[in-house]
């Protein structure tokens, strides 16, 4: 994953177009957690840091088990979030969360919380600029080091200073 996170940022592309899927199950102004897929693996993802207005974003990605992302979409037709044959919106998908009954959002519910869970330690982070759609640094993450400013761990200032690289 570092190296297409490396590619975006020396392209310039949108982070949208490095995942097949993005699925938001926290959002706030733009997504916060969820899951994702991108060339066959499958992620968590959520909030590390944000910058002062909302512009940036650094996000964690962690290793979920193969197949993960598949069975929440397949969970979403059972659970009447998409209708038969519905394809959600690509690549980003923001699940209204709607269910016919309390018991099929009990289930919802556990099986994301289920899924979500099963992820292993983040392996990467990356800066996301909302305003200009694009990736503006990534680094893999020591498992043993949590950094104290996510912005200075990967090379970017904050605080009304300029964070692009």
């Amino acid at each position: 994953m570092l190296d297409v996170l490396k590619q975006a940022i020396d392209s310039r592309c949108e982070p949208q177009s490095l995942f097949d899927r993005i699925i938001c199950l926290g959002w706030y102004d733009g997504p916060l957690e969820g899951i994702c897929s991108s060339g066959g693996a499958d992620f968590r993802y959520d909030l590390a840091d944000d910058a002062d207005v909302l512009r940036y974003r650094v996000f964690r990605l962690a290793p979920l088990p193969n197949g993960s992302v598949s069975r929440f979409m397949d969970a979403m037709y059972r659970f009447g979030q998409l209708a038969d044959g519905e394809i959600p919106p690509s690549p980003m998908w923001v699940p209204m969360w709607q269910f016919p009954t309390p018991q099929d959002q009990t289930h919802a519910e556990n099986l994301s919380d289920s899924i979500m869970e099963s992820a292993t330690a983040p392996s990467v982070a990356f800066c996301w600029d909302f305003h200009d759609a694009r990736v503006t640094a990534g680094r893999a993450i020591d498992p043993d080091d949590t950094p104290h400013d996510w912005f200075v761990w990967l090379g970017l200032e904050r605080h009304g200073e300029r964070i692009d690289p």
